[in-house]
């Protein structure tokens, strides 16, 4: 039942360690979601509930966003983990850091390389009650994004990681056009 095991050192852990892809992993997704955790990135789960973990008794909130390899698809980065990697450190333009209240904000798709995009990409926010760091992006389904689900290309995207930075991130849900979170 499964394809891969990424047990490589990475940025939170020693190693280095070895790493196994069987025979199935040659798909380029595997191998793509297993050398994402050599580089410290944790699975795209799903938060439909907002809690802050998936539910193990449900075995599809895992692996469950979908927008993102480190789900189960092969989908390009999410806005969190484009944020943990670093591709928009030298593009400050290409993050917005929220404050409380309300304001409002345009936002540009992810897929846009980041000194070409006309503007802010993803919308960061922390919630420290919460004690976690929401991401608000969107997916226009170009590039390497075209097979996507539709309900990712819908509306803004919202996902978290927990404080301490954490690799594994969470997809809460997708925003259609006037909806509030």
């Amino acid at each position: 039942g499964w394809a891969g095991v990424a047990t490589v050192g990475n940025l939170f852990g020693r190693g280095p360690y070895p790493m196994s892809i069987r025979t199935e992993g040659s798909k380029p997704r595997v191998t793509a979601h297993e050398l994402g955790h050599s580089i410290g990135m944790g699975h795209s789960s799903l938060d439909p509930n907002n809690d802050g973990v998936h539910d193990k008794n449900k075995p599809g909130e895992e692996y469950g966003d979908h927008s993102c390899f480190m789900g189960i698809r092969l989908a390009n980065l999410n806005a969190p983990h484009m944020v943990q990697i670093g591709t928009f450190e030298r593009f400050t333009k290409s993050i917005i850091f929220a404050k409380p209240g309300t304001t409002k904000y345009k936002v540009y798709p992810l897929l846009n390389n980041p000194s070409k995009a006309l503007g802010p990409q993803v919308i960061m926010f922390p919630n420290l009650a919460l004690n976690r760091v929401y991401y608000l992006s969107y997916k226009k389904g170009q590039f390497y994004d075209q097979a996507t689900n539709s309900k990712y290309k819908t509306g803004v995207t919202i996902q978290h990681h927990s404080l301490p930075r954490t690799s594994r991130t969470y997809y809460v849900k997708t925003l259609k056009n006037a909806e509030v979170f």
